[in-house]
């Protein structure tokens, strides 16, 4: 290079340098707990205390009771649940006694809202299970709708098409809301749902202040 770019080449690898650097986190031993509620309004306020009670939480996921009828009898687990909306929680501690005491403060916190029926998994092959339930909601949602049924799946950051089974339009579209307006955005838009006779389910990233709902029907287009 010219001597006068030097100083501008230096500059460039250091902030190349930089661009590439990567932090690294230990994977932190983990474990699943599920609880059901009143309604998603109740569910979704439980998650917003839940994020500020300082337990080592990696996800929480919100899944109404829509979902769940589907997942008791099409769900690859074989586990089954109460047909009510529910919190799927992943929990992470760097030893046994941290995730005993997460445990403790997230089964409080879903008490204060309602809460009951918390059920924590008592092995790895038990919390496995119970998340696979949640990873295979899209497959478990077009079995509930019948055979040939296609999914509009929305979210409160993107929405996009499913055209199944063969394709896949994407219709992306942004929009957000603070998670303090999510239990009031899930709750009115449910109950709107409802009043026009949709087939449809609930399952979201409730704890990123995300939901999904997913319009079921044969005759989508």
């Amino acid at each position: 290079f010219p001597r006068f770019l030097h100083p501008l080449v230096n500059k460039i690898a250091v902030l190349i340098h930089y661009s590439v650097t990567i932090r690294l986190a230990p994977v932190l031993p983990t474990t699943v707990a599920t609880a059901q509620f009143p309604t998603v309004r109740h569910a979704s306020e439980a998650v917003i205390d839940a994020l500020n009670a300082g337990a080592g939480i990696q996800c929480v996921e919100l899944c109404d009771a829509a979902f769940m009828a589907a997942t008791n009898t099409y769900g690859h687990s074989g586990h089954q649940y109460a047909v009510a909306d529910h919190l799927f929680f992943k929990l992470q501690g760097a030893t046994a006694q941290g995730l005993q005491e997460s445990a403790r403060i997230i089964q409080e916190v879903v008490k204060r809202h309602g809460g009951k029926d918390w059920r924590l998994a008592g092995s790895k092959e038990e919390a496995d299970s119970i998340w696979l339930d949640r990873k295979n909601a899209h497959y478990t949602g077009m079995a509930f709708g019948g055979e040939g049924a296609r999914g509009w799946a929305t979210d409160v950051w993107y929405v996009w098409l499913y055209c199944m089974p063969d394709k896949k339009e994407a219709l992306e579209q942004h929009c957000s809301v603070p998670i303090s307006k999510l239990p009031d955005l899930v709750y009115d838009t449910l109950q709107d749902i409802r009043k026009q006779g949709i087939t449809s389910t609930i399952v979201g990233h409730a704890g990123d202040g995300t939901h999904n709902f997913t319009f079921i029907s044969t005759g989508l287009s």
